[in-house]
């Protein structure tokens, strides 16, 4: 196995749920990667078992392979049971504001829900990466008469991004593609319930809510 000068083994980290290769080039090139990777580097880190199921079959030395979830701080983020009491009628997703996250498509579902529970409101937390998308939230939640229940935040600092997690009653994540989405995690560790896609293999968490 590859060696560096110090004799410290090597290891090859894939950040992927293993949806890679919808691109003929990108195919090749990542097939070569883990091929040639699972050879020369002692090991190879996936983060999710979706990602060990669509990956292994480009990798030769598939003992090489072991999955190593994202983790969370426990200094940061205490674990804290479901408990509704104190919490508010906010539905919180925490991303950054660009498409792939899909957050004009948790809008347009909070909308339906608005109609029926209108004391409840939607926080979008997270940097705004894509000033055009950012722009396309604005107007769809104008169209659609939320202006006055859905706050666009932007990002936090810790200490108040944990302020929000421990506000909201639901937590939200319609993500189009996740190499594994940590802030379920976190969510999940300040006690709240998930709703969320399938990428980044939420099929590995416990407890969350999956829809297509």
């Amino acid at each position: 196995p590859f060696k560096n000068k110090k004799n410290h083994k090597v290891i090859l980290r894939i950040d992927s749920d293993g949806d890679l290769f919808k691109d003929i080039t990108k195919s090749f090139y990542y097939a070569f990667l883990f091929s040639v990777g699972s050879i020369i580097f002692n090991s190879i880190v996936l983060q999710t078992s979706c990602a060990k199921i669509k990956l292994s079959k480009y990798i030769l030395r598939k003992e090489k392979i072991s999955i190593v979830p994202d983790g969370f701080s426990k200094r940061l983020y205490k674990f804290k049971p479901h408990n509704l009491s104190g919490r508010k009628n906010i539905v919180l997703i925490v991303a950054r504001v660009t498409e792939i996250k899909g957050i004009e498509v948790l809008i347009k579902a909070f909308s339906q829900v608005y109609l029926s529970y209108p004391t409840w409101r939607l926080r979008i937390v997270g940097p705004i990466e894509d000033d055009d998308y950012f722009k396309k939230l604005q107007y769809v939640k104008h169209e659609m008469g939320l202006d006055n229940c859905i706050d666009i935040i932007g990002d936090l600092t810790v200490d108040k991004l944990i302020e929000e997690y421990d506000m909201a009653s639901i937590f939200a994540l319609p993500s189009r593609k996740e190499s594994f989405g940590i802030v379920r995690l976190e969510a999940i560790a300040n006690g709240l319930p998930v709703i969320t896609t399938e990428a980044g293999c939420a099929e590995d968490l416990r407890g969350v809510i999956i829809v297509p």
